[in-house]
């Protein structure tokens, strides 16, 4: 990946930014605008937003990297325009940017990291450098790859699965997920959510969301507290 070079800053209207497709959605479970929305009336906006600036058939002329919560309050508090900071970026560039940028202010949930490893690995970074520039190891980045790729954010709104209550199943059970046949996914999805706690607070002794045996028909199933979630042939 080559060196970042200068970012130009300037003040742009804020229909002009939007969402870049690349950069995967951040998870605020509970998070409340309020606060953000009294410090930008009281001391303006400290800290311009991050861009790219992007095709302009996506409809707006900057791609966000960084600043999603500030955008979202600026836009409620009826805001028409704010500071912005951009320049070209790769596609590895923005990711690894985004990533990095964002975690200083609020820590990225594993199904983030996980759905960023994913687009980091598509985008032509290989695992081994992942892990190395993320602290983990390869075993990690692997099953984060994995997750993020076959359990992209469409993958829950697909499945009825809000993305908040998607960052409580265990990173673990969702990899056990991946792991299922395809048509069974969305399936195991809802029971997992139904079933999650945070995964701060889960502890050695919880009870498994569901478990996998073998039936007497001889396919494998994946059972709920009292119900079959879904069943597969063995491969």
């Amino acid at each position: 990946m080559t060196e970042p070079g200068a970012f130009s800053e300037t003040t742009v209207e804020l229909c002009r930014v939007g969402h870049d497709p690349l950069i995967p959605p951040r998870i605020h479970p509970g998070a409340s605008l309020d606060e953000l929305k009294a410090s930008l009336k009281r001391f303006g906006l400290l800290q311009p937003l991050i861009a790219r600036p992007v095709d302009a058939a996506t409809g707006v002329d900057f791609g966000l990297i960084a600043g999603s919560r500030r955008l979202l309050a600026m836009r409620e508090l009826g805001w028409t325009e704010a500071r912005v900071r951009s320049r070209a970026l790769s596609d590895e560039q923005a990711l690894a940017l985004a990533l990095d940028t964002d975690e200083h202010s609020q820590p990225r949930t594993r199904l983030e990291h996980a759905w960023f490893y994913a687009r980091l690995a598509a985008s032509g970074m290989e695992q081994k450098e992942i892990a190395r520039a993320y602290r983990c190891s390869a075993g990690k980045a692997s099953m984060y790859v994995r997750v993020g790729a076959a359990l992209p954010p469409e993958r829950f709104a697909n499945a009825g699965v809000s993305l908040e209550n998607a960052a409580t199943i265990a990173i673990t059970r969702l990899s056990e997920i991946v792991e299922a046949p395809e048509d069974t996914r969305e399936q195991l999805l809802l029971a997992a959510a139904a079933a999650a706690e945070p995964e701060q607070s889960t502890s050695p002794g919880r009870k498994p969301d569901f478990s996998y045996r073998i039936g007497p028909n001889g396919r494998w199933c994946a059972t709920g507290a009292s119900d079959e979630v879904a069943s597969w042939d063995p491969a």
